[in-house]
């Protein structure tokens, strides 16, 4: 399978923010300042220098960029506007060829491509939220105009292969994150390593409380069913022993009785009556059985798209490029500016890059061609969807 890695499919370049907490920068700047840096769409961060520690300009991959194409700073638009080339260039000739292609890479450089695939204006487009390794597939008709699928999020034409709760999760979330600051609160300049080690210990044994409280309920309700069930059984035995006093005694005849007169007893117990013979089930027919809920796996092999990427049909009817935003790092998880710095995937990254794989093979997508950034995070993430699709060789 054919990768192509560009750097016009990096993230956006953050400036002399790369590296730094958010948190810690908003309580430097100032909230509003920092949302305007990370949400406004031509605002531009400051610049680094290339004396920055992270200036990408000293890395091997990028040898071949000359000073100009290496950006110091960018805006949300600059970013964008970079992807544009690589699209109408090369993707675009690959889909007409009939090819399969996965891009794989970051939340603002797919909203460049996403913005110039469905003519999304500027006011809107920094809106369009982008989940984690959820795959957003196109098709496009001959003239590579997007084709509006049943389950597309407008303003998108596209649509994403997860069911529509778990995208509409997924979405309220990014939104969420777009609106605040990760890790930041009015109380942030409290959250020393020795206060946030202590708050861990309170949540800590907080949970071991709430832990130990539900196995003690848990065990007061096991006892009391049980204590309850003994109840109910001496109950029926006392009612089945008073049951059989009164036929003996509608009989005309006591166990004295029929112990001094040899009388069988088991002569006089009334008998059952037969059951009547099951009626026999039709030939084919299935057994009535309760619905049970479908796996995942059943879920995304019943093809909730209704054939959107059936291989065949894709073959067919129009071509196919599939999206995918890279999984979730630690750069993530800790709060901090990214950019072009190279952060490795999470455990939770790498499950999320897994899945999406799983979710296009589940679907029958094959792929012919790989389009990601110059970035680990991207080119690992492609990885391992590949691998879930068998498409590594």
């Amino acid at each position: 399978i054919p990768i192509v890695k560009s750097w016009r499919l990096n993230e956006r370049m953050y400036g002399a923010l790369t590296g730094e907490s958010k948190p810690e920068t908003a309580l430097k700047y100032g909230e509003s300042v920092v949302q305007d840096w990370r949400r406004s769409l031509r605002v531009r961060p400051p610049p680094l220098d290339e004396n920055h520690p992270y200036y990408p300009g000293r890395e091997r991959k990028y040898e071949k960029l000359s000073k100009a194409e290496i950006p110091l700073t960018e805006s949300l638009l600059d970013t964008m506007f970079r992807s544009i080339p690589l699209w109408e260039d090369e993707i675009k000739r690959d889909i007409v060829n009939g090819k399969n292609v996965l891009v794989t890479a970051h939340a603002n450089s797919l909203r460049g491509l996403i913005k110039h695939i469905d003519g999304i204006s500027e006011d809107d487009i920094p809106a369009v939220g982008i989940p984690n390794c959820i795959p957003l597939v196109y098709k496009f008709d001959r003239d590579m105009q997007p084709i509006k699928q049943e389950h597309a999020v407008a303003p998108l034409s596209g649509a994403y292969l997860a069911t529509r709760e778990a995208t509409r999760a997924a979405l309220r979330r990014e939104k969420q994150l777009s609106l605040s600051l990760p890790g930041y609160t009015d109380d942030y300049q409290y959250n020393t390593p020795v206060v946030s080690a202590l708050r861990q210990l309170f949540d800590e044994r907080a949970a071991a409380d709430r832990l130990e409280q539900a196995q003690a309920a848990a065990k007061a309700a096991a006892e009391e069913a049980a204590a309850a069930a003994a109840e109910v059984k001496t109950a029926e035995c006392e009612k089945a022993a008073a049951d059989k006093a009164a036929a003996d005694k509608v009989a005309g005849i006591t166990m004295g009785d029929a112990a001094m007169f040899g009388v069988d007893m088991g002569a006089l117990a009334p008998t059952s009556p037969a059951k009547a013979p099951a009626s026999p089930q039709p030939a084919g027919s299935p057994k009535s059985q309760k619905e049970t809920a479908k796996t995942p796996r059943q879920w995304a092999q019943s093809n909730p798209t209704g054939g959107l990427i059936t291989r065949e049909g894709v073959r067919s009817n129009a071509p196919i490029v599939v999206m995918i935003r890279h999984g979730k790092t630690e750069y993530n998880k800790l709060g901090l500016f990214t950019g072009w710095e190279d952060a490795p995937l999470s455990k939770d990254g790498v499950k999320e890059a897994r899945h999406a794989g799983e979710l296009m093979r589940y679907h029958g997508l094959k792929v012919d061609v790989v389009y990601t950034s110059w970035l680990s995070r991207a080119i690992e993430t492609a990885w391992l969807a590949l691998e879930e699709l068998d498409d590594t060789w």
